[in-house]
């Protein structure tokens, strides 16, 4: 994934699956200085930073 596309699911108003690790997350932010982006993995709660080009 890139940063635009990682903007565009940020920004929608409908659900899109995303995965880290072959897990479903939730976008919380982007942070465009490092190509990062924060995630919530939805069946721990936990928080990572993870690079956007990891994101599925």
């Amino acid at each position: 994934m890139d940063i635009k596309r990682a903007r565009e699911i940020i920004n929608s108003t409908g659900m899109t699956n995303v995965k880290y690790n072959e897990k479903s997350v939730w976008l919380e932010n982007i942070i465009e200085a490092t190509n990062e982006v924060e995630v919530k993995d939805l069946e721990t709660g936990e928080r990572h930073l993870v690079d956007v080009s990891k994101l599925v």
